[in-house]
């Protein structure tokens, strides 16, 4: 997913009565929330002129701390950011009805997780968006189950622990 930067913001005017709100026009959206030094800091609203809309903490103009970031209508994001990135826990659900649920590390899944789709099941540790460390993977349309260690998204575990089961 490509994700564009924050441009210099023009400052339009103060929407609410608490100092520190402010409405400011980007050149890819709108922000409404609070503001310190003319970038979104704290808590705000940022609706993109795609319509992906992210509500939560920013930091220096990104997103940072907790918050939720919808990609249109039936995608989102749950969870930690730093530096703009999914960072720390966080669930993605993505339209198709797939969904990653665990540890981000900028952007990737990294850290203990849990991933399912239609065709397969991955509980286990991750680096970088690939399975590595102790990991199952459930093969649906097979039955095969590859339980043991991982090592940059292949199986290689010696022992080749594979199971089936029936639907």
């Amino acid at each position: 997913m490509k994700r564009k930067k924050l441009k210099e913001a023009k400052i339009l005017k103060y929407i609410g009565k608490k100092e520190n709100i402010e409405k400011i026009i980007f050149s890819n959206g709108e922000y409404n929330g609070e503001v310190k030094n003319g970038l979104p800091n704290g808590k705000g609203i940022y609706i993109y002129d795609n319509g992906n809309q992210y509500r939560g903490e920013f930091k220096n103009g990104k997103k940072n701390g907790r918050g939720i970031f919808f990609l249109g209508p039936e995608e989102r994001y749950t969870g930690q950011f730093k530096d703009g990135n999914y960072n720390g826990e966080g669930t993605y659900l993505y339209r198709c009805g797939d969904y990653y649920s665990g540890n981000w590390k900028k952007g990737k899944y990294h850290g203990k997780g849990v991933y399912l789709c239609k065709l397969e099941k991955y509980s286990g540790e991750w680096k970088y968006g690939k399975y590595h460390g102790k990991g199952t993977l459930l093969l649906r349309p097979t039955g095969e189950i590859y339980k043991g260690e991982w090592k940059n998204g292949k199986f290689i575990d010696k022992k080749k622990k594979r199971y089936y089961f029936q639907w």
